[in-house]
C-alpha cells in the first residue's frame, strides 16, 4: 500500500497555525512531497519549518532541494536515528507539528522506543 492509499485516510481541517513538519528516515524526501503534494493548500498559513533526519548525506540534499518548494525554513540532520540526541529533536512550542515515519518502517537496527521518547521530551 502506497502513501497516496495512506493519505486517503487522512484529513487536515483548513490549519490556520504554523506548521512544522518532522521526516525520521526522509530518504530522498518523498513522505513529505507526498504529504505536502495532497494537503499543503490546506495550511493557511504555511509550513514555517521542514525537519528532514536522514543518515544519508547524498538522500539529504535531495530532500532539502524537493522541501524548500513549501518552505524557506529547511533543517536537515545527517545522523541514524539512534544517533539522534535530545536537542536534534527540539521544536517551537508555538507550531503544531506533524511527525511522518513512513520510511522508517524496514529499518532494523534502531531503537524505537528510545526515539519515541526523545520525541515525547522535546514536543
Amino acid at each position: 500500500m502506497g502513501l497516496e492509499n495512506v493519505f486517503k485516510n487522512c484529513r487536515v481541517d483548513s490549519c490556520d497555525k504554523d506548521v512544522e513538519i518532522i521526516d525520521y528516515g526522509c530518504g530522498q524526501g518523498l513522505a513529505s512531497f507526498l504529504f505536502l503534494e495532497e494537503f499543503y493548500s490546506d495550511f493557511k498559513k504555511g509550513i514555517s519549518k521542514i525537519k528532514l533526519i536522514e543518515p544519508s548525506s547524498l538522500a539529504l540534499k535531495r530532500a532539502r532541494i524537493i522541501s524548500q518548494r513549501y518552505s524557506p525554513n529547511i533543517v536537515h540532520i545527517n545522523k541514524k536515528l539512534d544517533d539522534l540526541e535530545t536537542k536534534d529533536l527540539e521544536t517551537d512550542q508555538s507550531l503544531w507539528k506533524i511527525h511522518l515515519f513512513s520510511n522508517i518502517l524496514d529499518v532494523n537496527n534502531f531503537d524505537v522506543d528510545k526515539l519515541f521518547n526523545k520525541i515525547k521530551k522535546r514536543n
